[in-house]
């Protein structure tokens, strides 16, 4: 196989599911070795598989593919922002670490419960933002 049909199989497949890639690319890899069997040039099959998008594009509607709305990256990234920004409220809002509680006022003293450790916020804000980017990914293609 020419490095020019190991292209075209790997922007073919890398759009695809896991669980189908295995298969198309054993579908186009065979597709490729008969058209050479029979001595066909390696640019006459490409040309008549068309534009690699085009191909996955129908592919993924044969195998009933949805692609992942747009919204969802964005919503993900605005949750991302969220726990940020509530990360930033709790270490602005902390009380000094030797103390018990902290007065608002003259007679109202709050006091701070455990809760969520405050590593536990940037952490899940993080894997939001990279699940929103891999989401992203996959919403252009």
């Amino acid at each position: 196989m020419t490095k020019q049909q190991q292209a075209y199989v790997r922007r073919v497949t890398e759009t695809l599911p896991r669980r189908f890639r295995p298969e198309v690319r054993r579908d186009l890899e065979e597709a490729f070795a008969e058209a050479a069997a029979r001595g066909e040039p390696a640019e006459a099959v490409l040309a008549r598989l068309g534009p690699a998008a085009e191909y996955a594009a129908a592919l993924r509607e044969q195998l009933g593919v949805r692609p992942v709305p747009v919204w969802v990256p964005a919503a993900l990234l605005l949750a991302a922002a969220g726990l940020l920004g509530l990360f930033a409220y709790r270490v602005a809002m902390a009380p000094p670490p030797d103390a018990i509680g902290y007065a608002v006022s003259v007679t109202s003293i709050q006091l701070t419960g455990s809760g969520l450790p405050s590593w536990c916020l940037p952490v899940l804000a993080a894997a939001a933002v990279v699940a929103a980017v891999l989401l992203w990914r996959r919403c252009r293609r």
